[in-house]
């Protein structure tokens, strides 16, 4: 996602925002690279063995990763927005829902263009999802 709105929406909508699984977000930076190895081949394991992206499609290495994230961080309920069209993100939601929900985890799902144009019915399904949990927990 390059677009910061939706951290926006959410903590404007009494949500927080704890932990992501964005491509450019804390997935690209979350593996350290091993200061004790050789530099080269530190960096290089770093490289091969970060999250995967959905279009790697490795999805029980992310899928952990994702449930120590909502274990760790004690997320109450997970957005999981897709932009529209992308095959490999569209194919790995449901997996990604029915795997937090058998976790007890709400989970609300939306898909969205490169622009996010409808920002009031994205405000009003973000909020009322806050809402479903706070009412939940």
């Amino acid at each position: 996602m390059d677009n910061t709105e939706l951290p926006k929406i959410v903590e404007a909508g009494g949500g927080s925002v704890v932990a992501d699984d964005l491509s450019t977000g804390s997935r690209y930076f979350w593996n350290l690279v091993d200061s004790d190895a050789d530099p080269l081949r530190a960096i290089a394991r770093r490289y091969l063995d970060k999250i995967p992206c959905p279009f790697m499609y490795n999805s029980e290495e992310r899928f952990k990763h994702i449930m120590d994230m909502a274990s760790r961080y004690e997320i109450e309920g997970a957005i999981i927005f897709v932009l529209k069209f992308c095959d490999t993100h569209m194919f790995d939601a449901p997996l990604l829902k029915k795997e937090l929900e058998g976790c007890g985890v709400p989970v609300l799902y939306l898909e969205w263009e490169h622009a996010i144009t409808a920002k009031a019915q994205l405000r009003t399904r973000i909020e009322a999802f806050i809402e479903m949990i706070r009412g939940v927990r």
